[in-house]
C-alpha cells in the first residue's frame, strides 16, 4: 500500500505534533487507496498497548501477520502499523491520553467512511482500544469481521 503514500506523507509521519496532523495523512493515504484500489477498505484491529500477547512489541508482531494474511487474500488493508511510531511519540505528551489517540485519529477515518470493514484479531477483547474500535464500528454501521487465528 506504500504506492499511495506521497514523501510527503512519509515526512509528515516524522515531524507530526499532534494526532489530528496524523489523521489528515491517514485521510489524504486512504483517499489515494480508494481512487486507485476500490472503496471497500478494512483495517484489522487488535491488542498494542493493552491486552493480547501482553507486550505491545508482540502485539504489533501479530497484527503484522494478521494483516500480510489479509492482504495475500486479495483484501485492501489500511495498514495502521505504518504509523506506529508517529502516534507513540505523540502519546509521549502526557496531555495526549489514548482517549484523545482514538478520537483524533481513528474516529474521523471510522465516521467519514474512509475505513468500511473493522476486521478483528482473536482475543481483541483483551484491549482497550479494540473494544472501543468495536463499539464505533457497531455505533456507525461499519461492517465487522473476526478473523481467524494464525
Amino acid at each position: 500500500m506504500r504506492t499511495c503514500w506521497t514523501r510527503e506523507d512519509m515526512a509528515l509521519l516524522k515531524t507530526a505534533r499532534a494526532f489530528d496532523e496524523l489523521c489528515g495523512v491517514a485521510e489524504r493515504v486512504l483517499a489515494r487507496m480508494r481512487d486507485n484500489l476500490g472503496h471497500d477498505i478494512e483495517m484489522v484491529c487488535g491488542p498494542i498497548t493493552t491486552g493480547g500477547q501482553g507486550s505491545p512489541e508482540e502485539n504489533l508482531i501479530v497484527l503484522g501477520r494478521h494483516i500480510k494474511r489479509r492482504q495475500q487474500a486479495g483484501k485492501i488493508v489500511f495498514v495502521q502499523l505504518l504509523f506506529e511510531e508517529a502516534l507513540w511519540r505523540i502519546r509521549k505528551n502526557p496531555l495526549n491520553s489514548e482517549d484523545r489517540l482514538l478520537n483524533e485519529f481513528y474516529l474521523p477515518l471510522f465516521e467519514k467512511g474512509l475505513i468500511r470493514r473493522l476486521v478483528f484479531v482473536p482475543n481483541w477483547e483483551t484491549s482497550n482500544g479494540a473494544r472501543w474500535e468495536h463499539r464505533q464500528a457497531e455505533r456507525l454501521g461499519l461492517q465487522i469481521e473476526y478473523d481467524k487465528p494464525l
